[in-house]
């Protein structure tokens, strides 16, 4: 304290007596060389020179449409198959709700005919959502 400094903390060291380096020294020391990337362009440290090799094009983002297994109704999305926006296409199909349908008229008196209805109404059936241009299978609606 008698030489003008401020007392250390236990474990503190002393404050360096030399001013800080430069800013290139600090940066780019001189034993870095020039490297090339893995696009054949040159990087170095900043500081020094840069060349400029070919700029690589970033990947182009695919963004996939969920398949319409929630929708009885035509839905809008991408092709997984073609890549193509377009509006489903649907197809009735017999499910299990169809089936179900038709044992309980059944066993409820429709026995002379009547347990068939239920494979007539669309809103009984399972949908089946295809592509209009390619005809892929996109996904299936389920009622059960």
């Amino acid at each position: 304290m008698a030489d003008g400094k401020t007392p250390l903390m236990q474990g503190e060291e002393t404050a360096p007596t030399a001013p800080p380096p430069a800013y290139d020294d600090a940066v780019s020391p001189p034993h870095m060389a020039q490297q090339q990337n893995q696009y054949g362009g040159q990087y170095a440290q900043p500081g020094n020179t840069v060349y400029y090799g070919t700029i690589p094009q970033s990947p182009s983002t695919v963004v996939l449409s969920p398949p319409p297994t929630n929708a009885a109704c035509p839905v809008h999305i991408q092709c997984t198959n073609c890549g193509q926006q377009i509006i489903t296409k649907l197809t009735y199909i017999t499910g299990m709700t169809t089936w179900l349908a038709c044992m309980a008229i059944f066993v409820f008196g429709g026995f002379l005919g009547c347990c068939f209805i239920p494979f007539c109404v669309d809103s009984l059936k399972d949908v089946r959502h295809t592509c209009p241009n390619c005809g892929a299978h996109l996904g299936t609606f389920r009622k059960i």
